[in-house]
């Protein structure tokens, strides 16, 4: 089974750009941006979701989980060093849910290291 460690707090954020940073950078509906490493990518995560950063053990690839209770999701994006995405999954409903098991048990590394089993990169 894969091996993770949370990166911590202090060495990775998130932002949604305010509406002239947006349009400077191109963008015309405002993204949430991750940053890690001086490197910026965006994300597919909403403003309401619970966000974690793993590094995958012995690569340069990372992975941002996000998890949203209320709307009952979770997302997984696996980044490479330049933190450019190599794959994801996103599962919603029911019946995806329940291959991972309950969002509101399980701990985010378990939820991460289940969803990593359906990206395919």
């Amino acid at each position: 089974m894969i091996e993770l460690r949370t990166v911590p707090n202090k060495q990775w954020t998130y932002f949604t750009c305010s509406w002239d940073d947006d349009r400077a950078r191109g963008f015309y509906n405002p993204p949430m941006i991750l940053q890690y490493k001086k490197n910026e990518t965006v994300i597919g995560a909403g403003t309401q979701d619970r966000l974690y950063f793993f590094k995958i053990y012995g690569t340069d690839e990372t992975m941002l989980l996000s998890i949203n209770l209320s709307l009952y999701y979770a997302g997984l994006e696996i980044y490479n060093a330049d933190m450019v995405k190599v794959s994801d999954v996103f599962m919603q409903n029911d019946f995806e849910i329940d291959e991972i098991g309950d969002l509101g048990e399980l701990s985010p590394i378990t939820i991460a290291k289940r969803l990593y089993e359906y990206c395919n990169y």
